[in-house]
């Protein structure tokens, strides 16, 4: 039996009115916790001036924005600054004789040790064919046990498309090459200019309907360990929605499995995935990937310096930067 028109009317209004409510209740949220905080710095950046600050008296003293700049050449000129490589080295000496050209008291180097994983041979051939392949690094090792180490697979491929467990028990990876494909997050960038206040695109490049994608994802990590549980000889993982290359350097996967794996594995762009995808589709597929290098345990360090003041409170002064290294 249908119920009477002045019944649906007044439902129909009812959840009319509850979804008003949840729209206007978003906005309000959106506009409390992101709109008033980035108005209110705005506000108090523009009243900012060097003239009035306390320091303005130094501002002088302060190197411009090419002198800074050609700072960072420098040590991008080094080459990849990875604990333990001479690359590395040259840069905590530079960073050494700078804290000494501003004039820094007791400058030293504070020492610790690290690890240091180096792939100097990776390869991927499927059927005869070579394909463009990178290191997944910290792969095909023994976390715990420093030295060489040397991995050789020959198995059929297999394909598991997103790799999550229901992917896994409809298909038997014993004794295989898995073909994973790995897709980075993205962030909308309408959300980075709402909640970040270093947001900075002072000409508009950007759309703000775009996405920025995020390289600093370990989502593969979950397929990689499922892949090793169920016996799987060797991982590869396809970016799907990266540039079109294979180079990605992901950090240390020690950091999220809290036991040893020493699954072999590599990265092929996404043009490469489907090629490999379409050998498996044909049937018969076999890769031999090679992945071998040294795994050590090298000196690191972390420059420092003084500057003495007039009392005996303590102001620190430091640097962060992400690496995919054990630095």
């Amino acid at each position: 039996m249908k119920k009477p028109k002045s019944r649906r009317r007044a439902t129909k209004r009812i959840v009319l009115i509850i979804l008003a409510v949840l729209i206007i209740a978003v906005l309000a949220a959106v506009i409390i916790i992101f709109i008033i905080p980035q108005q209110k710095i705005a506000k108090y950046e523009s009243s900012l001036s060097m003239e009035d600050s306390p320091t303005a008296e130094y501002s002088s003293l302060m190197p411009d924005t090419e002198t800074v700049y050609s700072w960072a050449q420098d040590l991008a000129a080094l080459g990849a600054r990875e604990p333990g490589t001479e690359a590395g080295d040259a840069a905590q000496q530079y960073v050494v004789e700078k804290f000494e050209e501003f004039g820094l008291s007791d400058v030293q180097v504070i020492g610790t040790d690290t690890s240091l994983y180096s792939c100097t041979d990776y390869s991927l051939n499927v059927n005869g064919t070579d394909y463009d392949c990178y290191y997944m690094r910290y792969t095909g090792i023994t976390w715990e046990s420093y030295g060489d180490f040397t991995n050789e697979v020959t198995a059929e491929l297999v394909y598991i498309g997103d790799g999550d467990e229901a992917d896994f028990n409809k298909t038997d990876v014993e004794g295989k090459i898995v073909v994973y494909d790995f897709e980075l997050t993205e962030i909308p960038i309408i959300g980075a200019k709402l909640i970040s206040y270093l947001f900075y695109d002072p000409d508009s490049t950007i759309s703000l309907f775009s996405n920025k994608i995020n390289p600093y994802s370990s989502d593969f990590i979950d397929a990689y360990e499922l892949a090793a549980e169920n016996g799987a000889v060797g991982f590869i993982g396809v970016l799907t929605n990266y540039a079109d290359s294979a180079v990605y350097n992901n950090e240390n996967l020690a950091f999220e499995i809290d036991y040893e794996i020493e699954l072999p594995g590599i990265w092929v762009s996404n043009s490469t995935g489907d090629a490999l995808k379409s050998a498996i589709e044909d049937g018969d597929a076999t890769a031999a990937l090679t992945l071998s290098g040294s795994y050590t345990q090298v000196p690191a360090g972390a420059v420092v310096g003084f500057v003495y003041g007039q009392s005996d409170e303590t102001i620190m002064v430091q640097s962060h930067y992400d690496s995919v290294t054990d630095g």
